[in-house]
């Protein structure tokens, strides 16, 4: 269920429209999924990134490349976190 106001309007900060375009809000999805997963903290982090802008892709006109390239920059940073973490584990 969308969570905008009675008027019509959204609450920008709480419930902004680009998260509630369907009857799930993103947040609650990612943060249910990473319940699921054992991933660090700082990992989940950049994970949580890269799940909203895929989420809101195509909701905030004029964002949909720029969503997109920040999905790319989130990721890559996900994969070079999560090389270093493993190699330092291993070398432990």
């Amino acid at each position: 269920m969308s969570k905008g106001k009675d008027d019509g309007t959204w609450d920008m900060v709480s419930h902004p429209s680009h998260y509630n375009q369907t009857d799930l809000e993103c947040w609650d999805v990612y943060i249910d999924f990473l319940k699921h997963k054992n991933m660090p903290g700082h990992l989940a982090a950049l994970w949580s990134n890269i799940f909203k802008y895929v989420w809101r892709c195509g909701d905030k006109e004029g964002k949909m490349v720029e969503d997109m390239q920040k999905v790319l920059e989130y990721a890559a940073k996900f994969i070079e976190v999560a090389d270093r973490t493993s190699a330092k584990r291993v070398s432990l």
